[in-house]
């Protein structure tokens, strides 16, 4: 095996490893909001619900995403997109 091989074939590994970490780290996120979504939900059916929650009603779920043009932003992108706790999302990429 050549050298240019040997450190294409570890330079793809080490981008298969980023992108399978990339990916947990997301669903781990994503599956924080959905915890935080169920707890504001969960408060609503309390009689007094809207007093306790007052204090979080100015809280406004904004997420910045780069590179949303392709690959593992656009793949987050679109997951956001589909969480209610997530009020917006921003997706820029390069020219």
């Amino acid at each position: 095996e050549s050298l240019i091989e040997e450190v294409e074939e570890r330079d793809k590994e080490n981008r298969e490893t980023s992108q399978r970490q990339t990916s947990r780290s997301m669903s781990t996120h994503i599956s924080k909001l959905r915890i935080v979504n169920e707890v504001y939900a969960s408060y609503l059916e309390e009689e007094d619900a809207w007093e306790q929650l007052r204090p979080l009603q100015s809280i406004m779920v904004s997420i910045l995403v780069t590179g949303a043009n392709r690959g593992i932003g656009l793949g987050l992108v679109r997951q956001l997109v589909q969480e209610p706790s997530v009020t917006t999302v921003i997706a820029t990429a390069r020219n």
